[in-house]
């Protein structure tokens, strides 16, 4: 397996490049990407910021192992469809390296994460259980796969630690009681991350007080809770009562999204966002100065496993 790195020298990145170290120093200094001094005086580079160079630039890795990505990054042209097939048969045969190619190739050719996890994850993860509950996978393979996937997501998330991506506005997000998919909120946080937010997924399965006293203490911009499972409907409506009042007194935009949840079940909640994808998702947190009201259009977050 590939050791992720978090910083790299300039001399690797020109070689992960393939280019001189003049010529990255003529990027540096152009502000195309980034360029950080530790407290001994070297230099590094976030390997973030080379991704998002990669992304916005179309430069070609000559050597992304350097970087402590996998191999043929760079090298593959994966197509969405014909990657949702490969990660597919990737999280069943447990092969984590490929998974992490295929997500991060996808990366470097420009495609954003609302399209990857909309087009690629989500569908595979969802083809993966209904699979699993018509017996063509069985139950190791169902759980290695969603340990596999989680995997990736946080290797995604240290890739995505910015120095240029440091967030602007704070936002939280996790789960209620008795719902126990990381998956989709990790996402979620990734998607904002990306974005330049500085997200922070507070995980799965958190009771509604603990959340509603995070949300008062910590006071963000945005709060966002997945729902991929509700146990009792009464029950998440007086989640909803507390979460939305809580919301309200720090003045925090609050989005719900998952596929336990729809329009009409936030019919009675004026002000509180529905998403039912990752684009919409992506497409609701670019207006950061938005608030919400009883009049602004539902978005699609398609929080799903």
């Amino acid at each position: 397996m590939t050791r992720m790195k978090t910083y790299v020298s300039p001399r690797q990145v020109a070689r992960a490049l393939g280019v001189s170290e003049s010529t990255l120093k003529r990027w540096c200094d152009r502000g195309l990407i980034p360029m950080q001094k530790t407290a001994g005086g070297h230099r590094r580079m976030a390997v973030s910021d080379v991704i998002a160079f990669l992304r916005d630039s179309g430069q070609e890795l000559a050597q992304p192992e350097l970087l402590g990505l996998p191999a043929a990054v760079g090298r593959t042209q994966w197509t969405l469809d014909r990657a949702r097939d490969q990660i597919l048969r990737a999280l069943i045969d447990g092969q984590h390296d490929v998974v992490s190619e295929i997500v991060v190739s996808l990366l470097v050719a420009g495609h954003d994460l609302p399209a990857i996890f909309d087009t690629v994850v989500a569908p595979a993860l969802h083809e993966l259980g209904e699979r699993w509950s018509c017996g063509d996978v069985v139950i190791y393979e169902e759980r290695r796969a969603s340990e596999l996937c989680m995997g990736m997501l946080r290797e995604l998330r240290n890739r995505l630690q910015p120095s240029r991506r440091a967030g602007r506005q704070n936002a939280i997000g996790a789960t209620l009681e008795h719902d126990v998919y990381t998956i989709p909120v990790t996402m979620a946080e990734l998607v904002l991350l990306d974005a330049g937010w500085n997200a922070t997924s507070l995980g799965s399965n958190l009771p509604v007080d603990t959340l509603r006293d995070a949300i008062e203490t910590l006071r963000p911009e945005l709060f966002w809770l997945s729902v991929s499972y509700v146990e009792n409907a009464a029950t998440f409506q007086t989640e909803l009562v507390i979460l939305k009042c809580a919301a309200e007194t720090v003045g925090c935009r609050f989005i719900v999204g998952g596929q336990a949840v729809t329009r009409s079940d936030l019919s009675e909640f004026p002000g509180v966002e529905h998403c039912h994808s990752f684009r919409g998702f992506a497409e609701a947190i670019e207006s950061t100065e938005a608030s919400p009201s009883e009049d602004q259009p539902s978005r699609s977050l398609a929080l799903s496993n």
